[in-house]
């Protein structure tokens, strides 16, 4: 009877130590002025990469690409825009991970249209845009 006691108490001191072990803050990152956003990865110094809504991308999953600090909030990444690749204001963009030193690799539609008809990106999966999607850092 003595040892089952004993095991009762250790097995309440060892949840007791664990509870107090488990300590985290929730911080909402906010949106890029939409309704949602979702975060996919983060690094030691808690800098987030992500997805989020602009006020145009109401669909539950067109995104533009984020980067959260805690210096200095969401900033929008926009999508692959640059001279070889014309400016694409319909088309989304997501991060999925940031390095140590604030590298976010990502990934963006450009407007070129798949001559495939594929969707690799698979951003809008009810309403397929087709578009080629490339990768960045």
């Amino acid at each position: 009877m003595k040892a089952i006691l004993a095991y009762i108490v250790a097995g309440n001191l060892v949840a007791a130590l664990a509870q107090q072990q488990s300590r985290y803050t929730v911080i909402d990152l906010g949106t890029l002025g939409g309704t949602y956003s979702f975060a996919f990865g983060v690094n030691k110094a808690g800098d987030v990469a992500g997805a989020a809504a602009t006020p145009s991308q109401t669909d539950g999953f067109a995104s533009t690409a984020f980067l959260w600090t805690r210096q200095n909030g969401i900033v929008d990444l926009g999508t692959l825009g640059t001279p070889a690749f014309p400016a694409c204001p319909t088309c989304n963009s997501g991060a999925a991970a940031v390095g140590a030193s604030g590298q976010v690799a990502m990934g963006s539609e450009i407007a070129t249209i798949d001559p495939n008809g594929e969707d690799l990106g698979q951003w809008q999966p009810f309403s397929p845009t087709h578009r080629v999607t490339r990768g960045v850092i």
